[in-house]
């Protein structure tokens, strides 16, 4: 096979361009992907190789991205020779086992025995994670929407609440709601209206072990509801075309979210704000510049850091100090980063097509979490902090070592593979 052919070919799989090889019928995609793998190793290990691959997505996409295929060429070969088979893998291989469409959101239950999953396949999985069996499944679909869906309905979001006996999910046309985890029988509906009225997309959640909920929507107020009153805490008023993100931190009884900043030309921004949990009531804000919206936000398990991602970077605030303490640049242009700290807060997860691990001293990547390139949705630490869960463009959810990056089991099958 000519060589032009086959970098054009790894640049297609690895890097994101619309050229597709044909690889035949593979439902799994495992074929797929080791061939494109086979092929990517012979690339990487010739540097006139890769200075094509850079050549060709400058040439498809413009100078302007070569900063980006110098990173993504960089990272595909990193990546090459990490394992695509988990050290426990789908525990259940029948096809009523697993989700069957993108999984939007992966969250640990407060023991870290659970874990819950919200797929674009309409349903919610509740998982045993010593097994990986599925334990519960709940089908949004068979519950009345709000309005006639203009496609299927699309689970955005599934958390645990209070004690973790039951959780909170949205989807597309869909009230928010709570379940019982034991019956996955809905106990309650969470009132929230969006100021506009034109989009049928949830509102972001955030859920705490006290029962209370915050709901943001795009160009909407920001609501605190309380779950055991069954009562609207207070609100936020809304910033026309925002979606607000949000974070907690219970022990010390805060919440942050954002709000737009600047936007003029290349001086954008987006105010970062932290907030008294139980009144709304300001305490602290800082700017992070790049975007007037931001992607992502995490605080440290102890309370004293801020992460926030915009526009490829993370941005470390000391809330202890009251300053910007670290900058680290996640990717070279634009694109959603999602963030939390590790457990002992020195180091960052964050990711777009994958997670990595990043050191925030050193503002470096500390490894790679697997070989895929499928757009990561959401990431998740488990309560003992020694584990990663992680959901993607794919019907897996994914549970990583967060100190080796060992892909250690597999929730589902992969039946719907990044294209």
């Amino acid at each position: 096979m000519p060589v032009q052919l086959s970098s054009l070919w790894v640049l297609t799989a690895f890097l994101g361009l619309a050229l597709t090889p044909a690889w035949g019928a593979d439902p799994t995609g495992h074929a797929r992907e080791e061939a494109e793998r086979v092929l990517l190793r012979t690339v990487c290990k010739s540097p006139a190789l890769r200075e094509s691959l850079v050549k060709e997505t400058i040439e498809n996409r413009g100078e302007d991205r070569r900063a980006s295929a110098i990173w993504d060429t960089d990272t595909a070969c990193a990546q090459v020779d990490l394992p695509t088979i988990p050290v426990h893998d789908t525990a259940d291989p029948a096809d009523s086992a697993t989700h069957t469409d993108w999984v939007y959101d992966a969250r640990w239950s407060p023991d870290g025995n659970m874990v819950v999953t919200a797929g674009r396949d309409g349903t919610v999985r509740i998982w045993d994670v010593a097994t990986g069996k599925t334990l519960r499944v709940i089908d949004i679909a068979r519950l009345p929407p709000l309005s006639r869906p203009r496609h299927g309905v699309f689970v955005r979001a599934a958390r645990f609440i209070g004690d973790g006996s039951a959780i909170i999910v949205t989807a597309d046309h869909h009230p928010v709601r709570i379940f019982e985890v034991a019956s996955g029988e809905p106990i309650a509906e969470v009132p929230y209206t969006h100021n506009d009225k034109s989009t049928d997309i949830p509102p972001r959640i955030e859920a705490t072990k006290s029962g209370l909920v915050i709901l943001a929507g795009r160009g909407s107020d920001i609501v605190v509801y309380d779950t055991k009153s069954k009562s609207e805490r207070y609100r936020l008023p809304h910033s026309p075309n925002h979606l607000p993100v949000t974070a907690v931190f219970e022990p010390a009884g805060v919440f942050a979210t954002t709000r737009p900043g600047r936007n003029s030309g290349r001086d954008r921004s987006v105010f970062v704000q932290v907030r008294k949990l139980d009144s709304g009531e300001l305490l602290w804000e800082g700017e992070a510049h790049g975007n007037f919206s931001a992607d992502a936000m995490a605080f440290s398990q102890d309370g004293k850091d801020l992460a926030v991602t915009v526009e490829g970077k993370a941005f470390v605030f000391s809330l202890s100090e009251n300053r910007l303490a670290q900058t680290i640049l996640l990717y070279p242009s634009f694109g959603h980063q999602n963030v939390l700290f590790t457990a002992d807060g020195s180091r960052l997860v964050a990711g777009r097509r994958h997670p990595e691990l990043w050191d925030i001293a050193t503002a470096r990547r500390v490894h790679h979490f697997g070989p895929f390139s499928d757009l990561v949705h959401s990431v998740d630490i488990s309560p003992d902090g020694k584990y990663l869960l992680t959901s993607h463009i794919g019907s897996d959810a994914r549970i990583w070592e967060v100190d080796t990056g060992i892909f250690f089991r597999r929730l589902g099958r992969d039946v719907y593979p990044a294209r």
